[in-house]
Parts: structure tokens; C-alpha cells; sequence
């Protein structure tokens, strides 16, 4: 009679645990597109939370490395297959996120290259490639932090302009105590993991990430965005710094993206190695 109770609770226990499992906040369809660059549409909106909520850029010149903590909260995408969000361009469906999905992203730094324009303006452009291995993650806490993607940081060659991966960029004015015109931009693509649950996002198996609403840069010392650049310009590296930033993840244009022959190698083993398991 015991052991009938024993087997009886067991069932119970597996059977609540079943129900109380959650699931994804978002499974894409299997016709789901992300947003392409040049749509004109948002792609998956994210920022970094603000001061204080856990979440940053940050620069650690011992390492090499930049980082970002990151919340994703809204996926924007279109669906040939739906109606109401049918093109790339002029409509789109969404998704807000709650609570929001956690972004990791890491990044190596590659060089500095310093050009001047004239009238004491200079365009400075910081290049960052792969830290090895997964260099983007987003997980669904809703879901038991269930990974939703993983990607690495691509280099190669977008609209004819060789990339390394993450590029940014600021236009420095080293007139009297210096400034920034236009603020910071930063651009870069990554390959996605096509065993994750977002892949089918997109197509060809790259998207672009876009970093922009730069805010609260310090370098640790007092030091703002404008000393953080000169600094960058002075010595041909990048000094230590943190800092808040909001940005959209899109897909790529077929053919807009073309990585370079080592990264091709390594998605085709990647894709070779899934096609062997299934």
C-alpha cells in the first residue's frame, strides 16, 4: 500500500512539474523575418538599462575585451505569411517582451585608425573582431534563461567596406577643449548559431547590430567621452571606460555581408557537424 502512495505522489510531483514548466515568450514561425537594414523598420530594440539597472558597455584596456549587459525588449519583425505584416518595408508585427530577454555581448579590440579631415576635425574608427567562441547570447528568464540565440562577432566585407566585426566611430573636433560632432556610432555584424530558436530569423545567417543614444561615458578617472577620444587618438588604443547605450539588432540584405573564406569554413563545419546529429 506504501509503495502504491510513493508511486501515486511521484506522478503528482511529475505531473505539477510539467504544468508549471514555462515556455518561450516569443517562437518564431517558420516564415518570420527579422527587419532588414535598410527597410526603414526598427529590428529587435535593446538597451542597456540605465545607471544603476545592472546593464552596460564597458572597455577593459588589461584585457582587450568590450562587454554589454543588455535587456532586449521589444522583436519587431514581418511574415510573408501574415497578412497584417506581409513586407520588409511599411508594416511589421511586434512583440514586447516581459519581462525582457538578457543580452551578453563580448568583443575584442582589433586597432585604431586615426584620419584627419581638415580644420582640425578628425574621424576616429575603433575595430573589434571576435573574443573566440559565442560573443553574443540572448536568454528568455521567463523561460529559465533558455538560450533564444547565440551568434559570433563576423569578419568580412559589408557594401565593398572590409569590417573586422564592430566598428566605431566618432567625428573628434580638437579645437580649443575638443568635442564630439554627431556622436558615437557603432555598426557590426555577427553569424548566427542555426541550432538556436531565433535563427530563422535570418537569412543568409547574418544580422547587424547597431549601437546608438550613447550616454554616462566615464573612463574611471573623471573623464568624459571627449577625453576618452583624445586619449584613443594620442596613444592608438583605447583606454578603460563604461557607458549606457540603446541600439537595434537587423537582419542583412542576401549578399550585402560577405565573411571572410575562415569564417564560411567554420558555419560550413558547424552546419556539417548539425546535419550529422540530426
Amino acid at each position: 500500500m506504501r509503495l502504491f502512495q510513493l508511486l501515486i505522489l511521484l506522478a503528482a510531483v511529475m505531473v505539477w512539474s510539467a504544468a508549471a514548466q514555462a515556455v518561450p515568450q516569443f517562437v518564431p514561425t517558420g516564415t518570420a523575418r527579422l527587419h532588414t537594414l535598410g527597410s526603414g523598420q526598427l529590428g529587435a530594440e535593446w538597451n542597456t538599462g540605465g545607471l544603476g539597472a545592472g546593464g552596460e558597455v564597458s572597455y577593459d584596456s588589461g584585457t582587450q575585451t568590450l562587454s554589454m549587459d543588455a535587456v532586449l525588449d521589444t522583436m519587431n519583425w514581418y511574415d510573408p505569411a501574415n497578412g497584417s505584416c506581409p513586407t520588409d518595408v511599411g508594416s511589421n508585427c511586434s512583440l514586447n517582451f516581459g519581462p525582457d530577454l538578457d543580452i551578453s555581448l563580448t568583443a575584442s579590440f582589433d586597432s585604431v585608425v586615426v584620419t584627419p579631415l581638415g580644420g582640425g576635425l578628425f574621424g576616429v574608427t575603433v575595430n573589434f573582431g571576435t573574443a573566440g567562441g559565442v560573443d553574443l547570447t540572448i536568454t528568455d528568464p521567463a523561460d529559465g534563461d533558455s538560450i533564444q540565440l547565440k551568434a559570433s562577432v563576423a569578419a568580412g566585407t559589408f557594401m565593398g567596406t572590409p569590417t573586422s566585426g564592430l566598428a566605431a566611430s566618432v567625428v573628434f573636433d580638437s579645437a580649443g577643449s575638443g568635442s564630439i560632432i554627431g556622436g558615437v556610432n557603432v555598426v557590426g555584424f555577427l553569424a548566427v548559431d542555426v541550432a538556436t530558436p531565433f535563427a530563422s530569423l535570418f537569412l543568409p545567417d547574418y544580422f547587424g547590430i547597431q549601437l546608438s543614444a550613447f550616454s554616462d561615458f566615464d573612463d574611471g578617472l573623471g573623464g568624459t567621452l571627449v577625453d576618452i577620444v583624445a586619449t584613443t587618438i594620442s596613444s592608438g588604443s583605447l583606454p578603460d571606460f563604461t557607458a549606457e547605450a540603446n541600439g537595434q539588432i537587423l537582419a542583412t540584405v542576401t549578399g550585402a555581408f560577405v565573411p571572410e573564406p575562415g569564417t564560411l569554413l567554420l558555419l560550413s563545419l558547424a552546419g556539417l557537424a548539425i546535419l550529422r546529429r540530426r
